[in-house]
């Protein structure tokens, strides 16, 4: 089955739109709760198993995060101040 998730009138599957959701867990502009990483790890194990891509292929919108030691650290007063905002 095929779907445009968005505006841009592309056209993917949803088995493919749900993967990305998996894996990259962003909705354009959207973050969603983290999957633990255990899990994640899990999820992306079997897609290997079944010989499924890995890694998204950009159907939820924007580019995939970088991985996790090239993002920066956010600074303590910052984290301090995003967590009294919640």
């Amino acid at each position: 089955m095929e779907f445009s998730p968005c505006t841009n009138g592309r056209v993917t599957k949803v088995r493919v739109f749900t993967r990305d959701l998996l894996l990259h867990q962003h909705y354009f502009d959207t973050i969603f709760p983290r999957i633990p990483v255990p899990v994640a790890r899990q999820i992306a194990s079997r897609l290997e198993r079944l010989k499924l891509p890995t890694t998204p292929q950009g159907t939820t919108g924007g580019s995939p995060a970088p991985p996790r030691e090239e993002r920066p650290n956010l600074p303590e007063r910052e984290k301090k101040e995003f967590m009294s905002k919640l």
